[in-house]
């Protein structure tokens, strides 16, 4: 195990980041808990983008929160006079969230959301990744994901909810960070009161194969999005700075981590 982390017990890892964050991972877990053990940190462009751009009293969102990474980050990054909603509806990863903002003295400033984004206030299943737990998701995992992993899942019903319904406590959001394996375009059908002029910066993953039967519709959201918002795109480098790209570039990819849309 690297110097940087040490078992603790109870199935339990704790580890130093490298922007200086104390974070209890679950050591049965092989998608997050690795990068982050050997690693001192994971999705070094976005973590630079966050170090780079967010301030004290900023007001962020972090849908897919999972143990707590980047709220932890984010935390830290807006102060006592911030604000932080952290979504993660999977209990076992939420277990670990609360922990961490404890332990990083970020638990002031942030709210704690026990639910998925989508686009109505329902209950979802969740099929819940007990090998690969950054994984879960609440679309079925496919044939393709089988062939790559060899994973187990719990099925797990959880509440959700639109963004929106919370439009009036968020105010003006500076940053959020939305990753939830496939259930994007749910969740952005749910920001509609918010996007045009509340959220300034969101960055999202682009995954034809998660988004599946909902890529289409997906697209023309974003084409929406640009035409009538006047949204723009970019891209993120290695070292977090925006790289400008055309919308229907970005589509032809069909696959990037780190998309951000901003006004």
């Amino acid at each position: 195990m690297g110097l940087n982390a040490i078992p603790i017990g109870q199935d339990r890892v704790l580890c130093l980041t490298g922007h200086g964050s104390r974070l209890l991972l679950p050591a049965n877990d092989l998608s997050l808990t690795p990068e982050l053990v050997f690693s001192g940190g994971m999705e070094f462009p976005l973590t630079h983008y966050f170090l780079n751009h967010v301030r004290p009293g900023h007001r962020v969102i972090d849908i897919g929160a999972n143990i707590g990474y980047f709220s932890v980050l984010l935390g830290r990054l807006i102060g006592p006079e911030g604000k932080l909603w952290a979504y993660e509806p999977y209990p076992e990863l939420r277990g670990f969230l609360f922990d961490n903002l404890s332990i990083n003295y970020v638990h002031d400033r942030t709210v704690v959301l026990a639910k998925a984004a989508y686009s109505s206030e329902t209950r979802l299943t969740l099929n819940a990744s007990l090998r690969y737990m950054g994984n879960s998701s609440i679309r079925e995992p496919t044939e393709e994901y089988r062939r790559h992993y060899a994973d187990e899942f719990k099925q797990i019903v959880v509440d959700a909810e639109a963004l929106d319904s919370r439009a009036d406590e968020f105010g003006t959001i500076d940053f959020a960070k939305m990753d939830i394996e496939g259930g994007e375009y749910h969740a952005l059908r749910g920001m509609e009161r918010l996007l045009p002029d509340k959220v300034r910066h969101l960055v999202f993953e682009l995954n034809r194969s998660m988004l599946a039967d909902d890529w289409e519709p997906f697209c023309n959201l974003l084409r929406r999005y640009s035409r009538d918002y006047s949204k723009r795109f970019s891209l993120l480098s290695s070292d977090g700075f925006p790289l400008p790209v055309e919308l229907e570039d970005l589509l032809a990819m069909t696959g990037y981590p780190y998309v951000l849309m901003h006004d």
